[in-house]
C-alpha cells in the first residue's frame, strides 16, 4: 500500500494568557483524536515534540505525523478541526494549524 499524503496535526500544550505562559489540557484532546484515528482505521502516527515560535513568543508543541491516502486525508481533517471546536475553551489558542503536503494551514475557531 502507498500513502501518499503526509498530514501533520500541531499540538498545542501551552498559551500565552495575560503574557504567561500556562499549560493546556492537551492529553484529553488527544486521547478524543486517538479515538477517532482508530474509527477512521488509521493504525499508526508519529509524535515529535518540537519549539515554536508566535508573534515572537516561544513555546512547546506537539507535531502528530500521519501517512495515509487521498481519500482519508480530508477526512482526518475535518475530525481534527471538530475536536478543536470541542476543546477550544481549554486548549485557548489563536490558531490551530496542521500541515499537508508542503503547506500550512491555519484555522481560527470562533465561540
Amino acid at each position: 500500500m502507498v500513502y501518499d499524503k503526509k498530514l501533520v496535526l500541531h499540538i498545542p500544550h501551552f498559551a500565552w494568557i495575560d503574557l504567561n505562559l500556562i499549560e493546556v489540557d492537551h492529553i484529553s484532546f488527544k486521547e478524543d483524536l486517538y479515538k477517532v484515528f482508530e474509527q477512521m482505521g488509521v493504525l499508526s502516527w508519529y509524535s515529535t515534540m518540537v519549539k515554536g515560535a508566535y508573534k515572537g513568543r516561544e513555546y512547546e508543541e506537539e507535531n502528530l505525523t500521519i501517512y495515509c491516502d487521498s481519500i482519508l486525508v480530508n477526512d482526518i481533517i475535518s475530525e481534527f478541526i471538530e475536536i478543536v471546536r470541542m476543546h477550544h475553551y481549554e486548549l485557548r489558542q489563536e490558531l490551530y494549524a496542521y500541515e499537508l503536503g508542503n503547506e500550512l494551514v491555519t484555522v481560527q475557531i470562533d465561540l
